[in-house]
């Protein structure tokens, strides 16, 4: 379910720490939902159809090794990107099973 505060984004946005009294950033960090492979904070048949995509060979650009995408596609935590992460996360679109969000 997609919050209502609709200042939540999903994986690959940046958050930025701002200090108002100075006004400067102290940099930012690059959000990961495990489980939302396009960046709409949703966990839906989408993301796993990227997933699908990208362990069949046609990897999208996004989905790098490097990327944040690549990395919330880890959803069972296993440091590995494969048919387990497939199965979990279409269980998770379907909402009979949780991606858990802390690594």
């Amino acid at each position: 379910k997609k919050p209502e505060n609709r200042d939540v984004t999903g994986t690959g946005s940046l958050a930025t720490l701002w200090n108002e009294g100075e006004s400067h950033s102290y940099g930012g960090y690059i959000m990961v939902v495990f489980g939302d492979l396009d960046g709409n904070f949703l966990i839906d048949l989408d993301d796993w159809a990227e997933l699908r995509a990208m362990l069949a060979g046609s990897r999208p650009a996004k989905m790098a090794a490097d990327s944040p995408y690549f990395f919330a596609a880890d959803v069972n935590h296993d440091a590995l990107v494969d048919e387990a992460d497939l199965a979990l996360l279409y269980r998770a679109a379907l909402g009979t099973a949780a991606i858990a969000q802390t690594y």
